[in-house]
């Protein structure tokens, strides 16, 4: 697949929005839109896009070579668990191990949740952020969309 450089620009564009979130105050000037919803946004169609262009450059080929769509979506899916969920595991161990030096609430549903990649749902019904995990609803979003995705691609 070949990369998009221009979308490389976007990407730092949508990096630097959150970034300005997250270290200016919220009412300054800089932050008079919410810059950091703004960026995840933007992280969010790139990734759907990206996503969506791999699975059906691939699905289209496996279907002119008239080869089973499923091993696409096998081959997608072990790729990317072996760039993020290693790093993803081990930073939900180092959390539970030391949440309490850190001053941070991490219960054993926010646990379960975060393994499960189903936080985004706990943070809806709990109708708060996890202290340390709060980060992780965008990835367990991420996730549950390519599940979706994949699921619609292979049949």
């Amino acid at each position: 697949m070949q990369h998009i450089k221009k979308l490389d620009s976007l990407r730092a564009i949508a990096a630097i929005l959150v970034i300005l979130w997250h270290w200016i105050p919220t009412d300054n000037v800089i932050n008079t839109f919410n810059n950091g919803a703004i960026g995840v946004n933007i992280f969010f169609v790139l990734s759907g896009f990206l996503i969506t262009r791999i699975l059906l450059t691939n699905r289209n080929e496996a279907e002119i070579l008239n080869d089973n769509k499923l091993p696409v979506f096998k081959n997608f899916y072990a790729r990317r668990a072996l760039r993020i969920f290693p790093i993803y595991y081990l930073l939900v161990l180092l959390i539970l191990l030391f949440h309490h030096y850190l001053g941070a609430k991490f219960s054993k549903a926010e646990f379960i949740n975060s393994v499960a990649y189903t936080i985004n749902f706990y943070f809806f019904k709990l109708e708060h952020w996890g202290d340390l995990t709060v980060h992780f609803w965008s990835l367990a979003v991420e996730e549950q969309f390519y599940l979706c995705l994949h699921h619609h691609s292979i049949a």
